[in-house]
């Protein structure tokens, strides 16, 4: 998988609202990795999935799943 998809669903991982309604415009295109990362207060959610994403990736079918539930959710 590719990184951004794998940030994506790290960031869906993480228990706040805000976090998973980022990680759903990522993977729909509403929102860039930069405009994230310039958000406050995703900032610190991004940080610790890089980092979690640096020492284990996530299984590449949960982040397919993940994709497919999400791509195209209105």
């Amino acid at each position: 998988m590719d990184r951004y998809s794998c940030l994506a669903y790290l960031l869906f991982q993480v228990d706040d609202e805000t976090a998973k309604d980022a990680a759903i415009r990522l993977v729909q295109g509403d929102l860039t990795l930069e405009e994230a990362k310039s958000d406050p207060t995703l900032f610190p959610h991004l940080e610790a999935c890089e980092k979690q994403l640096k020492k284990q990736p996530p299984d590449s079918e949960l982040v397919c799943a993940f994709m497919e539930a999400y791509i195209y959710a209105v």
